[in-house]
């Protein structure tokens, strides 16, 4: 047994409560009986107590981590920890309030679901400004002829790789309901005119051109309760993500948002810097600590520093934005650094903090993330195919299929009935009509098919007599819990190593988990941590007793 149990039972391990101490550290409290999951009390004694050594060791790893300041090298990962449950906690509070009527985006999807219109769709890659300024014209010209119109539109469509943008059309005459673009899409494709154009708008993911044919009324009406069933269950992401985004653009508008100049002016004197291609590794530029623990915005209550900003570019969690570019890095922080912010601030108006139930579900994400981070920086964690390759080929029995053998059986309760069976099949008879019409075995309606065999199946003595079998032969009798019974072999698969590229993922979950165990036994034994645990064996032995009587 691995010792990953730990990542499954980290969530338990919470801090103590006014119950019976089982184990301590350094004279402290560190697991007592209600940290001891239920199901553990009906394991065997020794699982029991295996269970319990590896909940021991990782309090003593969460508390090397701690003593080596190991969770401030991971604040930023912390922090982000505690946005993403006040967040979810925010848009739970207020799930029902954006469906309500009326001031919601779902009425808008309701009110956008009584209506069809006939539109092209048109996007083109950001910076392409002059571009979609004369599309736009020409297909206004286009307007009243709608062969030339679609030609004109694939056209451009084509000339620039047009992917489509959610379920809408992409250059296609179509009839859509508007609610599936965007939000801010929609509201523009409503709005327009019959027979017209829209401007080019412009988005951080592209410019879109919207050609209005007509409003279509719809003859079968959605009820509003409907639609917002629908919105909880089938758009539920996307619909959160557009409300999301909504009230995002509302508090950006409603905060007082400074940027410190001083730290543009310093960004601005840096090299445009581009990725070639996406794999490529984020390199950064070098900050003494002073400008890191520099301030570059104020939302309201809160500060964001340089390291916020740039521990979310070398995590991979937004793209690299061009900090030469002032205007841009005003754009990149408002759209990529400042929601979060935001939203705190909105969820600490609501009342919603990290106490309670939801502090108690940091409490225990928060150690799983320190102890696998803290495993993970002693072992190198991000194993490459090279070391796991290797770890395949030493391995083969845990990626192997042993060998196996096709096999039929009959089954009777009379042993002269079973050699009449035995002659008849000596005849030619075939061995699966036989099972079919006189097997008492549940195979029978299968012709006596068992299908494929490995070895471990059977007692050692039937097992060997099977695999020593030749192909398509039949065994004489033999007596297999109660019953009397006839083999016959089909096919025969030796063992068979799984190919590498089949088994790639579990081959390197295994090759981590056993990285991850030799590091944990190493920090112990190193640190000598074990020898700072006391374990109070005659409460446990009471507790054990104590749960048997119950069960």
């Amino acid at each position: 047994m691995k010792k990953t149990i730990f990542l499954v039972l980290l969530p338990v391990l919470i801090g103590c409560r006014n119950e019976v101490v089982l184990v301590r550290i350094d004279g402290e409290p560190a697991l007592s009986q209600s940290d001891i999951p239920e199901y553990a009390f009906y394991l065997p004694e020794d699982s029991f107590f295996y269970l319990l050594d590896s909940m021991t060791e990782a309090k003593l790893i969460l508390l090397a981590a701690e003593e080596e300041n190991f969770p401030q090298l991971i604040n930023s990962d912390i922090e982000d920890l505690k946005r993403i449950l006040i967040i979810d906690s925010l848009w739970d509070s207020i799930q029902d309030s954006l469906l309500a009527e009326h001031d919601s985006l779902a009425y808008k999807y309701w009110e956008w679901s009584q209506i069809l219109v006939r539109t092209f769709l048109v996007r083109l890659p950001p910076g392409r400004q002059k571009e979609a300024r004369d599309i736009a014209d020409s297909i206004e010209i286009f307007m009243g002829d709608s062969l030339m119109l679609k030609k004109y539109v694939d056209e451009v469509c084509d000339r620039y790789n047009f992917k489509g943008l959610y379920f809408g059309p992409s250059g296609d005459l179509r009839d859509i309901f508007p609610y599936v673009v965007s939000y801010s899409l929609a509201e523009e494709l409503v709005d327009m005119e019959d027979m017209s154009v829209s401007e080019p708008i412009v988005t951080d993911t592209g410019i879109f051109i919207l050609a209005k044919i007509k409003s279509i009324p719809t003859t079968d009406f959605y009820d509003f309760e409907e639609v917002k069933e629908n919105l909880k269950m089938q758009e539920k992401f996307r619909f959160l993500a557009e409300q999301s985004n909504r009230m995002i653009d509302k508090l950006r508008r409603e905060t007082d948002i400074t940027f410190n100049g001083e730290i543009f002016d310093l960004f601005s004197k840096f090299p445009h810097f581009e990725r070639v291609l996406e794999e490529e590794p984020i390199v950064l530029p070098d900050l003494d600590s002073v400008v890191f623990n520099q301030w570059i915005a104020v939302a309201g209550e809160d500060t964001v520093f340089v390291r916020d900003m740039l521990d979310k570019i070398k995590s991979g969690r937004v793209l690299y934005p061009d900090l030469s570019d002032t205007s841009f890095l005003r754009f990149f922080l408002m759209r990529d650094v400042m929601p979060p912010y935001l939203l705190i601030q909105e969820a600490l108006r609501r009342g919603i903090a990290l106490e309670g139930n939801l502090g108690s579900r940091f409490e225990k994400l928060r150690d799983s993330l320190v102890y696998e981070s803290y495993i993970a920086s002693h072992t190198g964690i991000q194993a490459d195919s090279q070391e796991v390759y290797a770890y395949y080929l030493s391995n083969p029995g845990y990626f192997s299929i042993p060998e196996r053998q096709e096999l039929f059986i009959i089954g009777t309760a009379d042993s002269l009935f079973m050699d009449e069976l035995l002659d008849s099949v000596s005849q030619g008879v075939p061995f699966e009509t036989l099972a079919t019409r006189y097997s008492v075995l549940p195979s029978a309606q299968n012709g006596g098919d068992l299908g494929y065999v490995t070895r471990g199946r059977y007692r050692e003595e039937i097992e060997n007599l099977i695999f020593s079998l030749e192909p398509q032969s039949v065994s004489h009798p033999i007596l297999l819990d109660g019953y009397w019974v006839l083999f016959k072999t089909g096919l025969y698969k030796p063992d068979s190593l799984l190919p590498f590229t089949n088994v790639f993922e579990r081959c390197r979950n295994l090759y981590q988990s056993e990285l991850r165990s030799q590091m944990t036994s190493f920090i112990l034994e190193t640190k000598g941590l074990k020898n700072r645990v006391e374990i109070d064996s005659s409460a446990l032995r009471n507790l054990l007793r104590g749960k048997k009587e119950e069960i």
